[in-house]
């Protein structure tokens, strides 16, 4: 009784949810985590009203944080609703979102990892999870970011775009950002004039395309050209990093000149 208290503690699960029981699977090193609800009504997260409790749904399994060295999942058959319409809905859990497999823990710790290590197959690895698992939970991660994002304060008087290249050869996407407040508006495939120009088209509308005064990028010239032609009351602006790249490589060429 004292482990089921213990869990139903530390998973801080709502009032009426309790952990049933705590199994282990020595041979495979698991830990499965039973919860029950005891309520008899639930509230309807659309209309704020309390609802008889019908049935339940199947029981389904969510992967957590580890136990020490066992990995655990939380089971649960997720009580179903009737509303005030009639319908029967399906509660959701506080542990976890939607129809994923699983918590919200276990998808922060996956986020932590991916930032530190910036390697989806490491983290997989680490996590002891498949590699569809974390990038399905980074994928989820900036859809939940970009529908957060709220531009109505922003003034888009000074933009950046610049390049980024990824996996092997020359293969590059275009970023697009606000320096202002140190966000990433989008990105689009390739770096080249139809690429920049899309982005430019998509993110910003007419109005917001006439209030830059001020873009900083390299001297790529698709970016030169897009610029110009989109952005009528923008001065371009090349960035430090490759003003000295180009300025080192000058005194270069300059002193092997002189040596011979």
């Amino acid at each position: 009784m004292f482990t089921e208290n213990l869990f139903t503690r530390i998973l801080d699960l709502k009032d009426g949810w309790v952990v049933e029981s705590v199994d282990t699977d020595f041979s495979k090193e698991e830990i499965s985590i039973q919860i029950v609800c005891l309520s008899e009504q639930l509230e309807d997260t659309h209309t704020g009203k309390l609802c008889k409790i019908y049935d339940h749904a199947p029981a389904r399994k969510w992967r957590h944080l580890d136990t020490m060295q066992y990995k655990t999942y939380i089971k649960c058959e997720l009580p179903r609703i009737i509303t005030s319409q009639g319908k029967v809905k399906t509660v959701q859990p506080n542990w976890a979102s939607g129809y994923e497999r699983h918590t919200f823990l276990f998808e922060h710790a996956v986020i932590d990892l991916l930032k530190a290590s910036k390697n989806q197959t490491k983290t997989a690895q680490i996590m002891r999870c498949g590699f569809n698992v974390v990038n399905r939970i980074m994928h989820l991660s900036t859809k939940r970011g970009m529908e957060r994002r709220n531009y109505t304060e922003l003034v888009f008087d000074q933009l950046s775009v610049d390049e980024k290249s990824f996996k092997k050869g020359h293969q590059y996407i275009t970023v697009l950002s606000h320096p202002g407040s140190g966000c990433v508006l989008d990105v689009e495939e390739d770096r080249t004039k139809e690429a920049c120009k899309s982005l430019f088209n998509r993110t910003l509308t007419e109005t917001q395309l006439g209030q830059v005064t001020t873009i900083s990028m390299d001297m790529w010239p698709a970016y030169i050209n897009s610029a110009e032609e989109l952005l009528p009351n923008a001065a371009i602006t090349h960035d430090r990093f490759h003003l000295i790249m180009y300025l080192n490589k000058a005194i270069d060429q300059v002193r092997r000149r002189e040596v011979k």
